[in-house]
């Protein structure tokens, strides 16, 4: 029993000592391993056999876990005695395919790996871009260690077409290789959203470019190298040229150089955005801080407009003139336009209305403007006296010139926007009387739609004035008049109906501007009337609508007049029979000429006088004629029930 025992406790010993043994083996074999991966990168990366306290430090970063392969490739890279030996990029690269894919570079690959260092990113980059590859891991498994992975700590080490798109501006614009921290700088800028044009007009006009007192040809010339990538053609350089001789400024040639597709293609490479146009003075070197610019896109799906606001903030009465250049989402141009202010004088604002037709895709649209003081008019914006009543589907505006000269062209724009001040729809409309003209004192009133559901409206006035008081219109006012109204709302809009009757000894025609008013005394509504001729004595009928307006109350009139036709409706026989369907007309014409344009106004009324429907009828006959002693017949009808009919008349010969 004990020499079993015994033989069994031999056995277990012997077990024992061989298992230490085997550990000690193992143990030694991995410090093996590991010493032979750091005696490589000294032989590889340093070109030398390795002392014999920095083999030692070096294996005892892997050993203790507190560095990985790719630290250890890093750490000779970066070490002072590998900095000292000034290798070129080239030979760098070749270091690197040595120590980590252990073999020598192909021709691509070694290429492209060496712009990389070429543009003034560091070779951590390199070292990032193989550790992942297969063949560092085979390498590390190999040696029996972990490959680990780089951390990109600089932004210009982070990608590679950024860094390009910047080192690009130091060499083409600068004339040199970038500093670290500059490279490092821009690149981080651009890392953080920065855009094309900011970078390129920080180095196009920073003082160390300034300073190189760059003439026209030679500042063209480095846009092409620096925004276009190549060397100038010649038509286009002679083009660039001669627009600085002309008084453009260097920020105008380089917006242009901006939306061009080859620096569009640049900035999509590099990942960014194009950006915003530079601000850039006037062309004829008015100070640009005297106006005040901003631009509203609108596109409807088949065309696009640009409204582009100017404020006058100088002492100065000027002519403005504007050149716009659209372009779709890649930066490429997709349409031109020009536009112009007449006169703008201080303090006013006014606005530039740039079409672009088929050029639905347009992004954004870039403006240049010039100025001039040699003006043809005299201001008349400051002098026009707005009353804006807005309503849920319209804006109106009641405009009095309150100058002492007549207005001109005076236009007003509607910009109708969401909540995020888009435009999604617009309007506008002219002010002028019967004779073509805004007399001093006159009130004038219109009303633009919007078709598409709005948050708020803003509005623009243009126009202008020669200085003149004339005024053709004949020596009678609307005391001279009496006006009788009926209107009637079908659906969501007023249709209103004014009787006209003319007390004065004069034969006149009449632009009537009438504004529409709810209880409450708001303004909710404006449109014409025209009467084309009425003599003294006679009564006639005209119309006006009120497109979305409802809930009118009253109505008010301001009159103009002018003499163009020859009064007729005295000399006409007319008799009028009601039906059961309508009013039946018969009209003789008494006069010696032909009659024109003679309408009938059929109002028809319920039991209680209120206007329920209207219609109305022109009288010629199959030539299209109402010749001299004829007679002609209409029949009117009504859609609607009704009690009475009302007829009146207009006509003009």
């Amino acid at each position: 029993m004990r020499r079993k025992i015994f033989v069994s406790f031999v056995m277990a010993f012997a077990i024992s000592i061989i298992s230490l043994l085997c550990f000690s083996t193992t143990v030694r074999a991995a410090d093996q391993d590991i010493e032979g991966f750091v005696t490589r990168m000294y032989r590889v990366v340093l070109g030398r056999e390795a002392e014999e306290a920095g083999l030692q430090d070096w294996s005892e970063r892997l050993r203790s876990g507190n560095s990985c392969a790719a630290d250890i490739v890093l750490g000779f890279f970066f070490s002072p005695e590998y900095e000292a030996k000034a290798k070129s990029n080239g030979e760098i690269i070749t270091d690197f395919y040595s120590a980590m894919l252990d073999r020598t570079p192909d021709s691509d690959g070694y290429n492209d790996w060496v712009k990389h260092l070429d543009v003034g990113m560091t070779k951590t980059s390199i070292a990032y871009g193989f550790v992942g590859s297969q063949e560092f891991g085979n390498l590390c498994a190999s040696y029996g260690i972990n490959p680990g992975t780089v951390t990109l700590t600089s932004k210009r080490d982070i990608n590679y077409e950024r860094t390009y798109f910047v080192y690009r501006l130091y060499q083409n614009c600068l004339g040199r290789a970038p500093e670290e921290a500059g490279l490092e700088s821009w690149c981080d800028n651009l890392d953080n959203g920065g855009t094309g044009s900011n970078i390129a007009y920080g180095f196009i006009f920073s003082e160390e470019y300034r300073n190189k007192n760059a003439t026209d040809a030679e500042y063209v010339d480095m846009l092409y190298r620096t925004m276009l990538g190549r060397e100038a053609d010649e038509s286009g350089r002679a083009s660039w040229i001669s627009q600085l001789e002309e008084g453009y400024s260097r920020e105008h040639i380089l917006n242009g150089f901006l939306f061009s597709q080859e620096f569009g293609a640049q900035c999509e490479r590099a990942g960014i955005n194009i950006g915003e146009s530079i601000e850039e003075p006037a062309k004829n070197g008015t100070d640009k801080n005297e106006f005040e610019y901003k631009g509203y896109l609108y596109a409807n799906g088949i065309a696009t407009w640009y409204y582009y606001v100017v404020k006058n903030n100088g002492s100065s009465t000027v002519t403005l003139n504007g050149e716009a250049v659209a372009t779709d989402v890649s930066g490429s141009q997709v349409g031109t336009s020009t536009a112009s202010i007449d006169v703008l004088g201080p303090g006013e604002t006014s606005l530039m209305e740039f079409y672009f037709s088929d050029s639905a895709e347009v992004d954004k649209v870039d403006v240049s403007v010039s100025s001039s003081t040699d003006v043809q008019y005299q201001p008349i914006i400051s002098n026009l006296a707005v009353k804006a009543s807005q309503n849920p589907n319209n804006l109106t505006l009641a405009i009095t010139n309150n100058s002492s000269v007549n207005a001109q062209n005076v236009m007003s724009y509607a910009l109708f926007m969401d909540s995020d001040g888009k435009v999604v729809d617009y309007s506008f409309c002219s002010y002028e009387d019967c004779n073509e003209q805004f007399r001093p004192g006159a009130t004038l009133a219109e009303q633009m739609t919007s078709t598409q559901p709005f948050d708020h409206v803003e509005y623009f006035l243009t126009g202008r004035s020669d200085g003149t008081t004339s005024d053709s219109s004949p020596k009678v006012n609307a005391d001279s008049f009496n006006v009788k109204e009926y209107w009637y709302e079908p659906d969501d809009y007023t249709e209103c109906y004014l009787l006209v009757k003319n007390n004065s000894s004069k034969t006149v025609g009449i632009n009537i501007n009438v504004t529409a008013y709810d209880a409450s005394g708001k303004m909710i509504g404006a449109g014409d009337a025209i009467v084309d001729i009425i003599g003294s004595g006679e009564e006639t009928m005209t119309q006006v609508f009120f497109d979305t307006v409802t809930g009118i109350d009253h109505l008010g009139y301001t009159m103009s007049f002018k003499t163009q036709y020859s009064p007729v409706l005295n000399k006409l026989s007319i008799t009028e029979k009601q039906t059961s369907e309508g009013v039946e007309v018969s009209v003789t014409n008494n006069t010696t000429k032909n009659v024109k344009f003679l309408q009938a106004y059929a109002l028809f009324f319920d039991s209680n006088d209120n206007l329920i429907y209207e219609n109305s009828t022109y009288f010629i006959d199959e030539d299209g004629q109402f010749k001299a002693g004829d007679t002609l017949t209409q029949e009117i009808a009504s859609l609607k029930e009704f009690t009475s009919v009302k007829c009146f008349y207009a006509i003009r010969k």
